[in-house]
């Protein structure tokens, strides 16, 4: 089926989908102390170059706010 493309997603969009992919990742053991912020950093420019619609930023907050809600019901 045909998917119609939705406008660009918006700086707080992107900044929500970041907020929560950093708190998934977090909790997974991604980071290391003493590289977090450039870690952090690559994440943000990576969300950025990949030109998210707004529907790809619902979808990609959505798919990640399950992923979190797992991790913490499981005591992670």
């Amino acid at each position: 089926p045909k998917v119609d493309r939705s406008q660009p997603a918006n700086a707080q969009s992107l900044e929500h989908v970041l907020e929560r992919a950093a708190r998934v990742l977090g909790h997974a053991g991604y980071f290391k102390s003493k590289t977090r912020a450039s870690q952090l950093i690559k994440l943000r420019r990576f969300l950025l170059d990949l030109g998210l619609s707004s529907n790809d930023a619902r979808v990609l907050g959505g798919v990640l706010a399950q992923v979190e809600w797992k991790i913490e019901s499981a005591g992670g």
